[in-house]
């Protein structure tokens, strides 16, 4: 009879379906449309999840390290002391004890803390075994320090941050962005290949990068593809830093007639090898080995910090016997660097390149050695004009939407650089050749006479008001307003020298919010040279207000 009656028992709840008892859940801010439910619906089968004491789940709110310890289950094994923050008393005490997450140097786990989508990464890695030995381009590894457990998340799909580069792994993470991370990270079948970077990274930044660095006379077209002439010209631009090109840097001859002869006379020369330097290969499409070797050895020569070369270093696993040349030199320095297009650092050496791959290993080459310059003025006798490389933006969410008037946008920039206008001209003006879009290539090419200008301000500061400062000159915030032209700089106060006063009295000028001036001081503010560059020190510079202050 007890046979029978259990028999009975199980056909009666499986006609009623109750919800208890097969973990479907109800809860009124998850409806089954909910890009998470199915994952959130796995974790309270497992009772790892079980909503608010008001029965919901709240998807959107950030998950604090205790909820998650309990999303993710427990291991096998307690921790052998108790945290100083975490009593027996607390609700999530098994959960934390079993979880096999360290705490800090002073033992405390801080139960109600935001989960970082970093520490997520480390724990899932964790749960997993530890799987290393997996490929991921640097640009994705270098946001942090556990390289593996990055590279094994992002490669496998987990997570790949909203733009397919930015991980966001300091920031919290949702309870729903939780559980379907949990539910995705199981899911790994350590034995299929990874994902296509190629394919993970998000159109907008890519046409962003591409148009950014300006060395192709056509718009971003992901699908299109480009001559070894094109390529060639793009490569000496990068190098020279230059659109409008004076070949300056290199020895040029005009092996025979066509627009290209010069770039790739010096590109053959320079890198690829003599043997390409012919009017067949001119117009063929690129590849992506010489694409490759062409924009790494642009960005090297463009270097303005000591480039390492690593002799022992091996060349891409896909790419075949090649001369021993420079083009075989910046492959194998990508391929150390982890420059890739495809899973398992491949990059497809005889496949022609579109513009979506060349703005990919222009993304990953601007992360490790920076498209841009900014120059800097010699604060004292002792120092000498400098220049550093820079990077760009790489995170689409932190373009203004000012962004159209700028050719690029540097990375960690504040974002009122630009969004407040420059001085003396109306905001973004709709004139032809006023924006620092409409002028960049200008300033870029002839930022050595706004430099040198800058820095006979500079020794004028120090020899009339007694302090010492630096500019820092950034070739893609210029304008033209109208009588000359207005710089957006970076003014560091050095040494005050036992001076003091505030920005307004030192630098006459009445715009804008004063700052009082001293030690480590920085401001962004608007220069205007009003004389087109005279190179007399008299002519006045005329400052504008302070657009912010750092420190």
């Amino acid at each position: 009879m007890k046979k029978i009656s259990i028999a009975v028992l199980l056909c009666v709840v499986l006609v009623m379906g109750t919800v208890t008892a097969f973990g479907e859940i109800s809860f009124p801010d998850l409806p089954e449309t909910h890009w998470a439910y199915d994952a959130v619906n796995q974790l309270v089968e497992e009772k790892t999840v079980s909503g608010t004491p008001e029965g919901t789940f709240e998807p959107n709110r950030l998950v604090t390290r205790a909820e998650f310890v309990r999303m993710i289950g427990k291991i096998d094994q307690k921790r052998e002391s108790d945290f100083v923050d975490v009593s027996p008393e607390h609700w999530g005490y098994e959960y934390i004890m079993y979880s096999g997450v360290q705490g800090d140097e002073n033992n405390c786990f801080y139960p109600d803390e935001p989960m970082t989508r970093g520490d997520v990464v480390t724990i899932l890695w964790n749960r997993a075994g530890n799987p290393k030995g997996i490929a991921a381009p640097s640009v994705i590894t270098d946001q942090a320090e556990n390289k593996d457990a990055v590279a094994w998340i992002y490669m496998y799909g987990v997570m790949i941050g909203n733009d397919g580069i930015n991980l966001r792994l300091e920031d919290g993470i949702s309870r729903a962005e939780v559980a379907s991370l949990i539910i995705r990270s199981r899911a790994i079948d350590v034995n299929a290949q990874p994902k296509e970077f190629s394919s993970m990274v998000s159109d907008d930044i890519l046409k962003k990068i591409f148009n950014s660095t300006a060395l192709f006379d056509r718009e971003y077209d992901p699908n299109a593809t480009v001559t070894n002439g094109e390529l060639a010209r793009a490569a000496v631009r990068l190098a020279s830093e230059e659109n409008k090109l004076t070949y300056s840097k290199f020895s040029v001859q005009i092996p025979f007639e066509h627009e290209y002869a010069k770039d790739l006379y010096v590109l053959g020369q320079n890198c690829l090898g003599e043997e390409v330097i012919n009017e067949a290969f001119i117009d063929q499409p690129a590849n992506n080995q010489d694409m490759i070797a062409a924009l790494t050895f642009g960005m090297i020569k463009k270097a303005h910090s000591k480039i390492g070369y690593d002799t022992t270093s091996t060349c891409y696993a896909d790419v075949g016997e090649m001369n021993k040349n420079i083009a075989y030199t910046c492959l194998t320095y990508a391929n150390k660097k982890d420059v890739a297009l495809y899973s398992n650092r491949n990059i497809r050496p005889g496949q022609t390149a579109t513009m979506h791959d060349i703005a990919l290993v222009l993304l990953q080459l601007d992360h490790l050695i920076g498209s841009q310059s900014a120059f800097t003025t010699a604060w004292n006798e002792n120092e000498a004009i400098g220049v550093y490389d820079m990077s760009l933006e790489q995170n689409a969410k932190n373009y203004p939407e000012t962004s159209q008037y700028f050719r690029c946008i540097l990375e960690d920039m504040p974002s009122d650089i630009y969004a407040v206008q420059f001085f003396k001209m109306p905001a973004f003006a709709e004139s032809a050749e006023r924006n620092p879009v409409d002028i960049y290539h200008f300033s870029r090419e002839f930022a050595s006479m706004f430099v040198s200008r800058l820095n006979q301000e500079t020794k004028r500061i120090h020899d009339e008001l007694g302090i010492d400062v630096q500019f820092t000159y950034y070739s893609s915030l210029v304008t033209n307003n109208g009588n000359g032209f207005t710089c957006r700089v970076k003014l560091d106060v050095k040494n005050m020298n036992g001076k003091s006063g505030t920005y307004q009295e030192l630098f006459k000028t009445t715009d804008g919010q004063d700052q009082t001036l001293a030690d480590g001081t920085t401001l962004f503010i608007d220069v205007s040279l009003d004389y087109a560059l005279s190179s007399d020190p008299s002519m006045p510079v005329i400052y504008g207000p302070a657009i912010l202050k750092v420190k």
